[in-house]
Formats: structure tokens, C-alpha cells, sequence
């Protein structure tokens, strides 16, 4: 009896531990990309280079807002306020690899390379007709 007893004890405390486990999200680059993000600054490639060094990038002007919020869904809004004139630029995209595919209406259209990701800051870098340019943003 107390053979069955044990037996018993141990079987409700597995049942118990597995009904109480949560399943883990493994975070990686494309759920962090996940949120909202505020631009604090932005690099051009002056100098030609391909590297966005530190004497290239400029603070983002305190009288713009722009953030934007990717979705797990792969929707996103991009928001910019400015003069108290608020656009907003809704968009979808797709990541491959590294790369993230923005499509919307008009000059929506983009293709960010994921340079950096982290918990807090985000670096995304486009190459434009005018060079190399950089994007950085923080989690808000």
C-alpha cells in the first residue's frame, strides 16, 4: 500500500509539472524586430566608404517624431510627426535573411538590412541612390 502510495504522489507531481509549463518563445533577431520604434538618429555614408562611421551620423531633429512598429503579423505602421502635421505609412513586410522587404503605397517601398538588433536598439541600413544610409532606432 505504501508502494502505491508513492507511486501516486509521484504521478500527480509529474502531471502537476507538466500542466504548469509554459511554452518558451525562443527569441531571436525577427521576434525582437517585434514592437515600437522611436528614430534617435540617422548615418549617411559621407566619404563613400560602404561604413557609416561616428563623425556621419546626426542626432534626429528633436521637432520630428518618427517611429515605427513592426507586428508579428508582418504588418507594421511607420508614424511621422512634424509642425503638429501627423503621416502615417502603413505597411506589410517580409524578412529574408537579414533583409527586411517593406512594401506599401508610393514610396513605401523599401528594403532595410538588418544591421543590428537587440532588446532596446534596432540599426537598419538602406542603400539609396544617394549611398549608404543608416537608421537607429530604441524600443519604446
Amino acid at each position: 500500500m505504501k508502494r502505491l502510495s508513492i507511486i501516486s504522489i509521484v504521478l500527480i507531481s509529474a502531471l502537476c509539472s507538466f500542466y504548469s509549463c509554459k511554452k518558451a518563445i525562443i527569441e531571436t533577431p525577427y521576434t525582437r524586430l517585434e514592437g515600437r520604434w522611436k528614430l534617435t538618429s540617422t548615418g549617411i555614408d559621407g566619404n563613400g566608404d560602404s561604413i557609416i562611421q561616428s563623425n556621419e551620423i546626426t542626432p534626429q531633429n528633436p521637432a520630428v517624431d518618427d517611429e515605427i512598429v513592426f507586428r508579428l503579423d508582418k504588418t507594421g505602421v511607420e508614424t511621422v510627426t512634424a509642425n503638429n502635421l501627423v503621416d502615417s505609412f502603413n505597411f506589410t513586410y517580409e524578412i529574408d535573411k537579414d533583409i527586411i522587404h517593406r512594401t506599401g503605397k508610393g514610396n513605401d517601398v523599401r528594403d532595410y538590412y538588418m544591421a543590428s538588433v537587440t532588446s532596446s536598439d534596432l540599426e537598419l541600413t538602406e542603400h539609396l541612390s544617394t549611398g549608404l544610409t543608416a537608421l537607429f532606432f530604441s524600443k519604446h
